[in-house]
C-alpha cells in the first residue's frame, strides 16, 4: 500500500468519523436535553407541590385555630354583655380562682368594693387574699395581671 492510499484511507475514515458525530450532536444529543429538562420540570413540580401542601396544611391549622378563637371570643364577650355587675363579679372571681388554681394557690376570700362609673362603664373592684403567704404568691401575681389585661383588651 502506498503512502497516498493510507492517506485517502486516513481521510475517509476520519470524514466518516466526522459525520457520526455530527450526526450524534443533530440527533441523538437534543433528544437527551428533552429528558433531562422533562426530569427537571418534574423536580420542580414535586418541590411547588410540596410547598402547595405545606399552605394547604397551614391554611386548615389556621382555620381551625381561628375557629377556636372565635368561640374563645364568643366566651368572653358573654361574660361581658347583657349581665348585672353582681354576675360580672362573680365570673371575674371564678376565673380568678382558676388562675390561682393554675399557679397552685388558693383563693381564700373574695370581696366586692363599690362600683364607679367611668366613662359609662361600670367598675367592678374585686380583692382577694389567697390562702398562701404573700412571698409565697409573687409567681401568681403575673398570671393575675396578665390576665386581667387580656380581658380589658390592653397591650
Amino acid at each position: 500500500m502506498n503512502p497516498r492510499e493510507a492517506l485517502n484511507r486516513t481521510a475517509a475514515l476520519s470524514v466518516l468519523l466526522l459525520m457520526v458525530f455530527a450526526m450524534w450532536r443533530l440527533t441523538v444529543v437534543p433528544v437527551t436535553d428533552l429528558v433531562w429538562d422533562r426530569y427537571a420540570e418534574i423536580d420542580a413540580m414535586q418541590q411547588h407541590l410540596s410547598d402547595l401542601q405545606r399552605i394547604v396544611a397551614r391554611g386548615n391549622a389556621l382555620q381551625q385555630e381561628t375557629e377556636f378563637l372565635r368561640t374563645r371570643l364568643a366566651d368572653d364577650l358573654a361574660l361581658w354583655s347583657g349581665f348585672s355587675a353582681p354576675a360580672v363579679a362573680a365570673a371575674v372571681q371564678n376565673r380568678l380562682r382558676q388562675v390561682a388554681m393554675m399557679h397552685g394557690g388558693v383563693v381564700k376570700t373574695t370581696t366586692e368594693l363599690r362600683g364607679t362609673e367611668a366613662q359609662s362603664l361600670q367598675a367592678v373592684r374585686i380583692r382577694y387574699y389567697p390562702q398562701r403567704r404573700e412571698a409565697r404568691c409573687a409567681p401568681l401575681l403575673p398570671g393575675v395581671r396578665e390576665r386581667a389585661r387580656k380581658r380589658t383588651g390592653q397591650a
